[in-house]
């Protein structure tokens, strides 16, 4: 499809979300009118109103208008008022894959992809790839706090983009370049078992003409390394690029990342734990890759913060820090403890998790347990349902249970009621403790509730 023109009008179904939205701040700054719709206002719909998009809150038939092409997310059916519209008129109708070619155009197409990491590891080589004077084009899933978006155009040739593999859209982008940090069964309810998620990293690592980065260190990422032309980045003596003398201080990572046959070079980021270290490895890997020195690089991540929901610090009351992070599956919440457990060793750790999905939850739910008990105190609440249909029989209890069974010395409470979590959580925090909320859905603004109930309750006891 990539000689199709670009069109002047674009409607976008599903505009809220991460990946759409950015589809659209890219096409805006293309000179492409947009519009969009979504069922209801996300945290991305002022900032689409500042690039000139026309937004509409419900699906309804007038939304289209006299759009060339319309683009819908994966969560929109074909019985959507607003692609029946498209089709009677006559409107070609594409999902994000079949839209991809036309976007990048002829643009050297850099994908991150893997299980997880994918967001912070974007983040990561498009600030290395604009220190190295290389003006990507940028699309991320999450905003990134240096540039305060999570899309753009560059003048330069590469097209740096997070690779989804959830719906398979990754295998459109006719990558030139990949990275991969990692591979585990996730998401298989759109394949064919596990078996075939690992073919289809295979093919789209194998297609790649350019640079192939593949983390050595996590997941099932074995026959990826066979294929030809690969490098490899990770903690082995023998990976292209490998990471040692890691030390970690509060909100501080920092480790040699040595260049097989060149020079070694300090790292510093001012993000926490192992995991941000493999993810900067790998940025930087592909970096050089490219051209950019390694040094250039690795100092362009001397003030990265992270993305919006990974790490995120939403600020401390009463004593108590406040973390904010998108975990959602067992080895990031694993990575998310430990980095916070190695920063504050003496500190106690509380987590709110809030499990995503009720097929993922039913599939996982042991491991969500063991993943979880590098907390001291764990608050598992009710399955965000991302749309799925309920199971029966299948609640955030069956981790609970879990827990109970098998990491008796942790302290775990059950509580599926969300819309008073806030004060539940509350009454169980003490001075000194650190508060993780982890998870995909809407647990991302329990920190703030409480922030500002124990901010009324202290300001409220001041005036008394």
């Amino acid at each position: 499809m990539k000689d199709l023109v670009m069109p002047e009008r674009v409607h976008i179904v599903g505009i809220g979300g991460a990946g759409m939205s950015a589809i659209a701040m890219v096409l805006s700054e293309r000179g492409v009118e947009v519009s969009g719709s979504d069922l209801k206002a996300s945290s991305s719909f002022e900032r689409l109103r500042g690039y000139g998009v026309e937004l509409y809150l419900g699906h309804q038939s007038s939304n289209v208008r006299d759009a060339q092409v319309v683009v819908i997310s994966s969560a929109i059916r074909q019985s959507n008022p607003e692609v029946l519209a498209a089709l009677q008129k006559g409107i070609p109708v594409l999902d994000r894959s079949e839209f991809f070619p036309i976007l990048l155009g002829d643009s050297k197409v850099i994908g991150v992809a893997g299980t997880h990491g994918k967001t912070t590891t974007t983040s990561m080589l498009t600030l290395c790839l604009l220190a190295g004077g290389l003006s990507p084009s940028y699309i991320i899933g999450g905003e990134l706090n240096e540039t305060g978006t999570s899309a753009a155009k560059g003048a330069g040739d590469y097209f740096v983009i997070e690779a989804d593999e959830s719906d398979k859209s990754f295998m459109a982008l006719g990558a030139y370049g990949v990275v991969v940090g990692n591979l585990e069964p996730d998401h298989i309810e759109n394949y064919n078992g596990y078996e075939d998620l690992k073919d289809h990293f295979f093919r789209f690592v194998k297609n790649a003409e350019g640079p192939k980065l593949i983390g050595s260190y996590l997941g099932d990422v074995g026959d990826l390394l066979s294929i030809e032309g690969v490098k490899t980045f990770g903690v082995r003596e023998t990976d292209d690029f490998c990471i040692s003398n890691v030390s970690f201080g509060e909100y501080q990572t920092h480790f040699d990342l040595n260049q097989r046959g060149s020079v070694s070079q300090r790292v510093e980021l001012v993000v926490p734990g192992m995991h941000n270290a493999l993810n900067a490895a790998g940025a930087i890997a592909m970096a050089v890759s490219l051209g950019v020195g390694i040094e250039v690089a690795a100092n362009s991540l001397l003030e990265f913060t992270g993305v919006s929901r990974r790490y995120q610090r939403k600020g401390e009351v009463r004593g108590v820090q406040f973390i904010d992070d998108y975990a959602h599956l067992p080895s990031e919440i694993r990575a998310v403890i430990e980095a916070t457990r190695a920063q504050w060793p003496h500190s106690r750790i509380v987590v709110a998790f809030q499990p995503h999905r009720y097929s993922r939850t039913a599939r996982l739910a042991d491991e969500f347990g063991d993943a979880l008990a590098g907390g001291d105190l764990v608050i598992i609440g009710d399955v965000y349902s991302a749309g799925e249909d309920q199971i029966p029989g299948v609640s955030g209890e069956l981790i609970a249970v879990h827990m109970n069974t098998n990491h008796p010395n942790v302290e775990v409470l059950y509580h599926p009621s969300r819309s008073d979590m806030a004060d539940f959580s509350l009454a169980l925090i003490s001075e000194g403790d650190i508060f993780l909320t982890l998870g995909a859905g809407d647990i991302t603004s329990l920190a703030q509730e409480m922030i500002d109930r124990a901010g009324l309750r202290r300001d409220g006891a001041q005036r008394g």
